[in-house]
């Protein structure tokens, strides 16, 4: 075997361990899920998005269906096309949703019907990506880009590529320009007369598939995904730039990333093809992670295989899988913890923030929580120090003192330090 295949596959073990090792007492997520009993076209689903009126719509291997919150709908193509599926959407700032289909067609949804968009390419469309000023651009895996006017869908400017790359996703870049991932690298382009023109090449990706970009707040800072080694962090200046993994998380560097989404709290989700969801937030520069969470069968999720993640306009995260349909979160409320060791621990009647953890207070003490790691770091009884009578209530007051109501024995305190009085 040679050396390096071998060095990527024991580093590949070690990072699984690394991620895997706390998960049997991680905390359990309940979501909803809806397959072919409630008539979704397929469990291989594509894409997810919601229009105006609160209808989801959903691409699936089999066509495109509106959801009403209890069935599955199909939407018709305004042909007679009967082979292609979505494999690309996007809702656009007025509210329409665009699809990108594997047959290269491309189509735009105006009061619930479909309608097509007039490109002559057969090539499947890798991504859709909208720009400020209210144009879409249209890839497809091959040969040209196309930019289309919202206002007008029926005019399509064209823009052939340098050298035919496999084109597999794409982000905007400001001032005119885009940024397109291939099949083993990154390309910053502008467009001139009816060409692309390549600005910019960023190696460094071991020529892995560019699978996801995704801008943040920062225009020169993006989230890179790829299909064989994970994320990266990137970093432009001008035709410079700078490549990083993200340190202390060796775990995000083996990832086979499908889609990069962020929520309305800026925080990310990382669909992945084996390792389900990771939901990171990142510091202002986006280079650290200050906490993740992640959602796989272990946690409640359906399936590891997860092809997107949208949060809808109430708050809640639908999920399309690999075979599998799709899945709701419908809210952080509904996972489920169980610090305690038997059921008078777990009599939970007060939750605040106490020494950088969260208190939980029972009937007959307090636990200090971990809510990253889902576990109790220590149970303190009070029953003893309370005139062996029930507890009723706690309070945390601003110096972090424990103020301790019971049912009949009067009020108690705890300073930060020392005994209960």
């Amino acid at each position: 075997m040679h050396k390096k295949t071998f060095m990527r596959i024991v580093y590949s073990i070690v990072c699984c361990i690394f991620l895997f090792s706390g998960l049997s007492s991680a905390q359990t997520y309940t979501f909803k899920n809806y397959g072919a009993e409630n008539n979704i076209p397929s469990g291989f689903v594509y894409t997810i998005n919601q229009s105006d009126d609160g209808f989801l719509w959903v691409g699936t291997s089999n066509g495109i269906a509106r959801f009403d919150g209890f069935d599955f709908f199909p939407v018709q193509y305004p042909d007679s096309s009967m082979n292609r599926y979505p494999t690309s959407s996007l809702r656009d700032k007025t509210g329409s949703i665009w699809y990108g289909c594997s047959d290269g067609s491309v189509f735009y949804e105006k009061d619930n019907k479909l309608f097509k968009v007039p490109i002559a390419n057969t090539r499947a469309i890798s991504d859709l990506v909208e720009s400020p000023e209210g144009h879409i651009y249209i890839v497809p895996q091959g040969k040209a880009i196309y930019i289309v006017n919202i206002a007008n869908p029926q005019v399509v400017s064209t823009y052939f590529m340098p050298g035919d790359p496999s084109m597999s996703s794409a982000s905007l870049a400001g001032n005119g320009s885009i940024m397109i991932g291939t099949q083993e690298n990154l390309l910053k382009c502008s467009f001139k007369n009816d060409s692309v023109i390549v600005e910019n090449e960023i190696t460094g990706f071991e020529n892995s598939n560019i699978t996801a970009i995704h801008p943040t707040e920062d225009s020169t800072v993006y989230i890179i995904g790829t299909e064989d080694f994970g994320l990266f962090h990137l970093k432009l200046s001008g035709l410079n730039y700078t490549l990083s993994r993200f340190s202390g998380h060796p775990e995000l560097d083996i990832l086979s990333v499908q889609a990069l989404t962020d929520d309305v709290e800026k925080t990310l989700w990382v669909s992945t093809k084996g390792k389900g969801i990771l939901q990171l937030d990142l510091s202002v520069d986006h280079k650290t992670v200050l906490m993740s969470r992640h959602f796989d069968i272990s946690t409640g999720l359906t399936a590891d295989y997860v092809k997107t993640v949208m949060q809808d306009i109430e708050g809640n995260y639908w999920i399309g899988f690999y075979g599998e349909g799709i899945s709701i979160l419908s809210s952080y409320a509904f996972g489920y913890y169980t610090p305690g060791k038997n059921s008078s621990e777990n009599n939970i009647i007060f939750a605040g923030s106490y020494q950088k953890n969260y208190l939980l207070g029972t009937p007959t003490g307090y636990h200090i929580f971990d809510v990253e790691s889902g576990k109790s770091k220590s149970f303190t009884t009070l029953t003893s120090q309370v005139g062996n009578i029930e507890i009723n209530t706690y309070y945390i007051d601003k110096n972090e003192t424990l103020w301790i109501g019971t049912a009949g024995k009067g009020l108690y305190y705890k300073p930060l330090s020392g005994g209960v009085r």
